[in-house]
């Protein structure tokens, strides 16, 4: 039912430059808030770098980061950021593992070598009594205090040094070189994990596969999302692409219909990861999927000038940001236009009924 247009946009705007100009901005916003991130100077965010020299420095300067890793891409994503940050706050060095982060990803380099050398002196412990840590549940950073003053440069020092490792840059996208059209908008529509099961041919009947312990916290965005970010792309005749993983997804059902009488609008299923990535990175806007994807997305689009994702409250930084706040160690600089809901009813029962840590991809949840 929620492919009817019930949605309103709120645009926010963070100072940035574009690596796709484009003048484009979605259809009548409702409010906009100004919000203003300066980043330190190129100089102050190169505190740690890709590098292949790791072999040199002795074991008790090194932090291991060898896996299992947690989860897939964005997961992996938020591990690295808290590994690097805590090796810079610890004056250590990172190596990787056998098994790199991102399969097939032609990218030569075995770990970072930290140049801020400043808290290593302060170190009460060698660096790798850490490689044994679950990164992805890690909060206890050393040194607090000196992240207050230092946090701005560490951020964009992990954020630079992750770029060169996935090798995204003005040209490519995680090695990919930029093809798509300048003015392309591309929609990431998780499905996969979140959404797997099956009807039954003969009743009709839909039986999930998914375990609500692991993604109840993962109900997807609504189709009307995704069919508003479409309808203001192509009233500024940009063309879409929709990536989905699989058919297990409502929404890609629908705009598998959509694409068949709009000539605009292409739905790739199925595709390669590192493909659907070069296609994501490359791509003037992203209309964003609710889950820790979005790390490599945000991770691509540094410099865009606006991406796309929804909301439950037009002022806040991130759909649902509250309940996620221990994963979210980035610092979202790009631009970008939250959607909501501009029926209070239908806002309330997406709310309540999909995004209450409740999702078990049951056929009513899918029905809405």
């Amino acid at each position: 039912r929620w492919t009817m247009p019930f949605v309103c946009v709120t645009t926010l705007y963070v100072a940035s430059t574009s690596r796709h100009p484009s003048e484009s901005k979605a259809h009548f916003p409702i409010a906009k808030r100004t919000l203003y991130s300066t980043l330190p100077t190129h100089a102050d965010c190169d505190l740690i770098r890709p590098s292949n020299l790791l072999s040199i420095f002795s074991s008790s300067d090194v932090i291991s980061f060898t896996g299992p890793y947690y989860g897939r891409l964005g997961n992996r994503i938020v591990m690295l950021r808290k590994v690097l940050t805590e090796a810079i706050l610890r004056g250590c060095h990172v190596k990787l593992g056998d098994r790199p982060p991102l399969e097939g990803l032609q990218s030569t380099y075995s770990g970072f070598e930290n140049f801020a050398f400043l808290h290593a002196s302060k170190r009460t412990k060698p660096c790798d009594d850490l490689s044994t840590k679950e990164w992805y549940n890690f909060k206890d950073f050393s040194q607090r205090d000196s992240m207050t003053s230092d946090s701005e440069a560490i951020k964009c020092s992990v954020s630079d040094a992750l770029r060169k490792f996935f090798l995204v840059n003005n040209s490519h996208a995680f090695g990919r070189v930029c093809e798509t059209p300048r003015d392309m908008v591309a929609l990431h529509i998780r499905s996969g994990d979140a959404l797997q099961g099956e009807y039954d041919q003969i009743s009709g009947s839909f039986t999930s596969s998914i375990s609500a312990t692991t993604h109840g916290g993962y109900g997807p965005f609504p189709t009307s999302f995704y069919a508003h970010v479409i309808r203001d792309a192509f009233a500024t005749s940009s063309p879409v692409i929709a990536l989905c993983e699989d058919l297990n997804s409502p929404t890609c059902m629908f705009l598998m219909k959509v694409s068949i009488v709009n000539r605009n609008l292409i739905v790739r299923v199925g595709g390669n990861l590192l493909d659907d990535l070069g296609v994501l990175g490359c791509a003037a806007r992203v209309a964003l999927s609710w889950g820790t994807f979005r790390e490599a997305i945000l991770l691509a689009h540094h410099e865009h000038v606006l991406d796309f994702s929804f909301s439950k409250n037009p002022n806040c930084l991130s759909g649902d940001e509250n309940q996620h706040s221990e994963t979210e160690v980035v610092s979202h600089c790009s631009n970008l236009t939250f959607y909501h809901f501009r029926n209070e009813q239908e806002r309330i029962e997406y709310w309540s009924k999909i995004r209450s840590s409740n999702w078990a991809n049951s056929a009513y949840q899918r029905y809405l």
